[in-house]
């Protein structure tokens, strides 16, 4: 994935990589939130 960053966004090799390393950390994330917020429950703008 860091190659096809690197080519089509013309990034270097290690902005490429340390985007897709958020990415993934954010994905790893995801289901901590996702059962926080089962818990706790939403914030609703009214």
């Amino acid at each position: 994935m860091p190659i096809l960053i690197h080519y089509q966004y013309g990034l270097n090799q290690v902005e490429a990589s340390s985007f897709v390393t958020a990415c993934v950390s954010g994905s790893l994330v995801h289901p901590i939130g996702s059962w926080l917020s089962d818990r706790i429950g939403g914030f609703a703008y009214y």
